[in-house]
């Protein structure tokens, strides 16, 4: 079974690496905005640095065990909910009202451009045997376009304001193109659901370091689109380039779990 050259492995070592480098420094970020304490803030930026380490920690462990399959036993599905309704649950969190407050909207739109290199490296796979076609912009996988679109709006946003509709178009657009992608991997997997006979079979999500797609920058992506969703709920009016911060009022509701009513930026 291919496990990919060790130039793939690398880079997408490297790829997820950036991207917890990214999610603890906006934890910091949004602190910092918001007005936090040195300590409190260094608190809850270690807290978040050590909750990434240890998931990705404990996701590569039980993919290197070998314990993680879709057959005999499924036992990689439950590891799959659990990081979907992780990701749902820190979305409409604290934490996530802490980001949504704390952080401009064209951060939250931008990083997503880590899927741009992502399915780059999805194709590299492919071409190495160890993705399915499926899976891949030669297939049925089109999630290349959030991340290009993502860029293309936070460069049209230095250069005026960016309608709320547009804003909230490509969200949605991001949302279905990550359940598309999501969809299809699943119907890629040696179950009696699966759709997709031809090429691979997608078990390659079942060992080190590929796990930390479907468990970590998945999740991520999922994450990011469903902040851009609450900020728009809690930012009326406001769209890219008139991106609203923080005032007291929204600082107490982030830090208590409550949205509040933010004033311009």
């Amino acid at each position: 079974m291919p496990e990919g050259s060790s130039g793939l492995r690398t880079a997408f070592v490297c790829l997820v690496l950036v991207v917890a480098a990214g999610l603890v420094w906006v934890v910091r970020r949004a602190g910092g905005a918001l007005g936090e304490g040195p300590r409190r803030a260094t608190r809850t930026t270690a807290v978040a640095a050590l909750c990434t380490a240890l998931w990705l920690a404990f996701t590569a462990r039980l993919a290197a065990s070998g314990f993680l399959a879709f057959e005999p036993q499924p036992t990689m599905l439950p590891l799959l909910a659990l990081a979907l309704l992780g990701t749902i649950a820190l979305a409409f969190s604290r934490l996530g009202g802490r980001l949504v407050a704390g952080l401009p909207i064209a951060l939250l739109v931008g990083y997503q451009g880590f899927r741009v290199p992502l399915e780059l490296l999805l194709y590299r796979g492919y071409q190495e045997g160890l993705v399915p076609v499926q899976m891949t912009a030669l297939g049925m996988n089109f999630d290349v376009l959030t991340g290009v679109l993502a860029l293309f709006l936070v460069f049209l946003a230095r250069l005026g304001p960016v309608p709320r509709w547009l804003l909230a178009a490509w969200n949605l657009i991001g949302f279905g193109l990550l359940a598309n992608v999501m969809t299809i991997a699943m119907l890629s997997v040696p179950t009696p659901f699966r759709v997709f006979l031809d090429g691979p079979a997608n078990v390659w999500i079942t060992r080190a370091p590929w796990v930390w797609l479907p468990t970590f920058l998945v999740p991520l992506a999922l994450l990011g689109h469903l902040l851009v969703l609450r900020w728009l709920f809690t930012h009326p009016g406001a769209g890219l380039g008139r991106a609203q911060g923080a005032s007291v009022g929204v600082a107490t509701g982030a830090a208590t779990g409550n949205d509040g009513v933010s004033r311009g930026r």
